[in-house]
C-alpha cells in the first residue's frame, strides 16, 4: 500500500511535470512562430528600405541626366540664337543690297528717260 501511494504521487507528479512540459513546448512553438513571423517583418522592412535606396538611386541618376540634357539644350538654344543673329544680319545687308540696286535701276530709268529726251529735241 505504501508502494501503491508513492507511485500514485510520482505519478501526479509526473503528470503535472508533463503538462508543464507540454505547455511549455507550446510557448516554444508560439515563440518560433513569433520570431518567424518578426522575421518576415523585417525582411519585408528591409526589402522596402532597399527599393526605397535603389529609387533613390535611380533619382539622382535621373537628375544628373536630366541636368546634362538641359545643359545640352541650353548651348542648342545659344547656338541657334547665333545663327539667327548671322541670318538676320546676312537679311539686312541683302536688303542693303537690294535698296542699292534698286536705286541703281531707277538711275538707269532716269538716264534712259533723258537720252530719250535729248535724242528727241535734237
Amino acid at each position: 500500500e505504501e508502494l501503491d501511494a508513492r507511485l500514485q504521487e510520482l505519478s501526479k507528479d509526473f503528470l503535472a511535470q508533463k503538462e508543464y512540459a507540454a505547455s511549455q513546448r507550446l510557448s516554444v512553438e508560439d515563440l518560433r512562430s513569433r520570431t518567424r513571423e518578426a522575421n518576415q517583418r523585417h525582411k519585408g522592412l528591409l526589402c522596402s528600405w532597399d527599393e526605397a535606396l535603389q529609387a533613390e538611386n535611380s533619382s539622382d541618376t535621373e537628375l544628373r541626366h536630366l541636368g546634362s540634357r538641359l545643359r545640352e539644350a541650353q548651348k542648342s538654344i545659344e547656338s541657334e540664337r547665333g545663327s539667327r543673329g548671322a541670318l538676320r544680319e546676312a537679311v539686312r545687308a541683302l536688303s542693303a543690297s537690294l535698296v542699292e540696286l534698286d536705286a541703281h535701276l531707277a538711275l538707269m530709268d532716269e538716264k534712259e528717260a533723258l537720252d530719250a529726251c535729248t535724242i528727241a529735241t535734237e
